[in-house]
């Protein structure tokens, strides 16, 4: 699927990825009870993102942020709440988001229902830059960890 301001890939039933003009990147975990979205773009997109991902499920919606750079949290101002590590949100200014986030613990565990997404702060690219794992299907969403498609950042 496509539009003009976003590229979005299924990779199956439970998984998608929006890319948007800029190549930020948004997962999309879909569980049976509920769904995870990973990062949330960069803001210099005017197109929203909210409404992309209702295209993709009507599940009530988890969002967790790898790490506090504005490619990584700029659409933040479309959902209600937000997980991320305490010192990435310290990096935050903006009070509007800033009331919206949960503080997220290393080993914190998001249950879609069917899948299990482990979260694991680690020093890196940020001071606490946060990497989802699904065990059970093999995946990691490292944000800019290891690397972002415009080489290693760590």
């Amino acid at each position: 699927m496509t539009n003009m301001n976003y590229y979005i890939k299924k990779f199956s039933d439970t998984l998608f990825l929006i890319n948007d003009d800029t190549m930020c990147s948004t997962y999309v975990l879909i569980g049976n009870k509920e769904a995870l979205v990973i990062d949330v773009g960069i803001a210099s997109n005017k197109e929203k993102l909210l409404p992309l991902i209702r295209q993709i499920t009507s599940l009530p919606l988890k969002v967790v942020i790898t790490h506090a750079h504005k490619d990584h949290i700029g659409h933040l101002i479309e959902f209600d709440k937000f997980y991320i590590a305490k010192e990435e949100f310290k990096i935050i200014d903006d009070e509007n988001i800033k009331n919206k986030a949960i503080i997220l613990k290393d080993k914190d565990i998001f249950d879609l229902g069917n899948i299990k997404i482990e979260a694991y702060i680690a020093q890196g690219h940020t001071k606490a830059s946060t990497i989802f794992i699904d065990k059970e299907n093999k995946i990691a969403f490292t944000g800019d960890q290891f690397g972002s498609g415009c080489g290693v950042w760590m």
